[in-house]
């Protein structure tokens, strides 16, 4: 994984939001922390991968994903290893996430 979060002209960002079944926060959790050891050892041109904790809302978890261009935000979704990660995931959801996909402007 490449180490420059401040992103490019094509740089992409994801946001995508979740809200877990209480009865499947470790699962989620566990899914959540493999997945993210195998972006980051496979994925070299995802800038950043990262889930976070809502600071308020319960079971709410908000991941936060930079890929260098299209190409790499596109290799990352269409990968095996995230379809797989998804399987258990979709299971944990107290309902739909919602996403967020943005193209950097500043700086270039």
């Amino acid at each position: 994984m490449t180490s420059a979060p401040e992103g490019g002209p094509v740089t992409i960002t994801q946001i995508v939001t979740m809200v877990i079944k209480p009865e499947r926060e470790a699962e989620f959790l566990a899914t959540a922390r493999e997945f993210i050891d195998w972006v980051h050892a496979n994925e070299p041109d995802t800038l950043v991968y990262v889930l976070t904790r809502h600071a308020s809302d319960d079971h709410t978890y908000v991941w936060v994903e930079r890929y260098k261009d299209h190409a790499a935000a596109d290799a990352h979704r269409n990968s095996d290893r995230i379809a797989q990660a998804l399987v258990t995931v979709r299971e944990c959801l107290a309902g739909p996430p919602e996403a967020m996909r943005l193209e950097q402007v500043f700086p270039r």
